[in-house]
This record gives structure tokens, C-alpha cells and sequence, in this order.
């Protein structure tokens, strides 16, 4: 599936998806990968959650889906790297309050 022909950006461009190992964040890296755009996910433990690239890859290829962990998104600078290069953010992940 591409994008849709009048699509602000260009598929192949970088989203991040923020609390991509939820289930909002899960089905919103399904969509864009499925339209043809790449995906950085967000997570607070990527080796909890390094099984969520190999599952997009099966239907997407290799590359497709990176995963950057961070570990509390309310620290200052907790998303410098992870907004790196990308052209569009969907925010699906909320703070845990402990």
C-alpha cells in the first residue's frame, strides 16, 4: 500500500512513534509502514521490547523499524536522538507515574 497520492510527506520519510510497544503505538508503525514510510519507535526498554522489529520486518523487510530507548520521557533532552532526522512525530505514549 503507498501513500496516499496528496500525502504531505513523501513515502520513505522517518516518523517517530512514540510508545511504539503500546497498543496505539503498535497499529499506528502498522499503518505508516504499510504506506510506505520508515518508523524510530520509542520505548522505555528496548531489550523488553527487541521483538518488535523482527515482527514488522516479517511483513515489511529488514530496516524498515528502528527502536530507541528512553527511559523517562519527562527528563530534559530524554528525546534528542530519537528526533533526529525525522519528519513527522505521532505521540502515543503516556508517563507512568509511580
Amino acid at each position: 500500500m503507498a501513500a496516499p497520492s496528496d500525502a504531505v510527506l513523501p513515502a520513505g520519510s522517518l516518523v517517530l512513534v512514540t510508545g511504539v510497544n503500546g497498543f496505539l503505538g503498535c497499529h499506528v508503525a502498522d499503518q505508516l509502514l504499510a504506506h510506505g514510510y520508515r518508523v524510530r519507535g520509542t520505548v522505555r526498554d528496548a531489550a523488553k521490547n527487541a521483538w518488535i522489529p523482527g515482527h514488522f520486518e516479517e511483513n515489511y523487510g529488514a530496516g524498515k523499524l528502528e527502536l530507541v530507548e528512553v527511559k523517562d520521557l519527562s527528563a530534559e533532552g530524554a528525546l534528542d536522538e530519537a528526533v533526529k532526522g525525522k519528519s513527522a512525530t505521532e505521540a502515543t505514549s503516556s508517563t507512568v507515574l509511580t
